[in-house]
């Protein structure tokens, strides 16, 4: 009934928010609790709980958006979000580990091939990350070419013109 899901969601809140107060007052580690409570088993025991809550690199607009802002907005290394995340899976506590541009080079390669190859999997959502490239995409056009390339090219004879038979 509604009311139950209320109930349920009202705990489920309340547990989260005490889990915040306990690891805040150093009662518990936050990888100890993400281990002990974390919904995210993953298949075959694979989940982040099993790594103490720690997810891999990652960019912006991959995740729920609640999620997602929540992390990106954390300011530096060991911040975590004083109040529970709701998201569409639950709530959460969200704790910095690293910044992107810290993570070591081959996570982020890692990373962003299986990214491709999920995406590559899935023709909508390939089209989605083409489209969020596209909007991100830093573009220089301000090339130039050497000198050496424009002297030669000026120096050059123009081809004959051809005729068609």
């Amino acid at each position: 009934t509604p009311e139950e899901m209320a109930q349920r969601e009202t705990e489920a809140k309340a547990k989260v928010e005490q889990l915040i107060a306990d690891i805040s007052a150093k009662k518990i580690a936050f990888e100890d609790a993400a281990k002990q409570f974390s919904a995210d088993k993953g298949p075959n025991g694979q989940g982040s709980a099993a790594n103490g809550g720690v997810l891999p690199y990652t960019g912006k607009n991959l995740w729920d958006p609640a999620f997602d802002k929540a992390a990106f907005d954390l300011a530096k290394p060991g911040d975590m979000t004083p109040t529970p995340v709701k998201s569409r899976f639950g709530y959460h506590i969200i704790k910095l580990v690293q910044k992107g541009s810290d993570a070591p080079a081959a996570e982020k390669i890692a990373y962003k091939k299986e990214q491709l190859d999920l995406q590559l999997q899935n023709p909508q959502g390939l089209q989605q990350w083409m489209q969020y490239m596209m909007a991100n995409a830093k573009i220089n056009y301000s090339i130039t070419a050497p000198a050496s390339t424009v002297a030669r090219k000026s120096a050059a004879k123009p081809a004959p013109a051809m005729k068609k038979p």
